[in-house]
């Protein structure tokens, strides 16, 4: 499934990897709540897609380590609306927005960023030897003979 939002492309998703089951749901529905299955659960095992590089599986693991199973599933559920249809739709938008989430490269910082970082690590530096040395004398007081 290629997904689009606002004719945007999110990622692909192919509907062969996924599992999708339904459950009753304690959502919005009135009567439906108690007759239709409309929660959807789709796991996505991270490992077995092919199409994704390792270096965004590895961070798909990191972040959503919480909503990973123990055989390795990416799980999303979602029960927001009262048909299936339509939280099929929102579970598949909510996978595909932790895809793009997760392949997103941190962009390289400026000169001024870096400089800034550098400066702020020195002073850190000065300051833990400064206290580093207080501590020390305040100590080697204590030890010292009185004449």
């Amino acid at each position: 499934i290629v997904y689009l939002m606002n004719n945007i492309f999110l990622s692909f998703i192919y509907p062969e990897k996924l599992s999708v089951s339904f459950a009753r749901s304690s959502g919005p529905g009135g009567q439906n709540v108690n007759k239709l299955n409309t929660k959807v659960d789709v796991r996505f095992n991270i490992e077995s897609a092919s199409w994704i590089s390792d270096r965004v599986k590895g961070k798909m693991k990191q972040m959503f380590n919480t909503r990973i199973n123990k055989s390795g599933e990416l799980v999303v559920t979602s029960q927001k609306y009262r048909t299936q249809h339509q939280n099929l739709e929102d579970a598949i938008a909510k996978l595909s927005q932790f895809l793009e989430v997760a392949s997103e490269v941190p962009r390289e910082p400026s000169k001024q960023t870096k400089a800034r970082i550098k400066a702020l690590k020195r002073k850190a530096e000065r300051i833990r030897r400064s206290e580093k040395k207080y501590h020390s004398d305040k100590k080697s007081e204590r030890n010292s003979p009185l004449h």
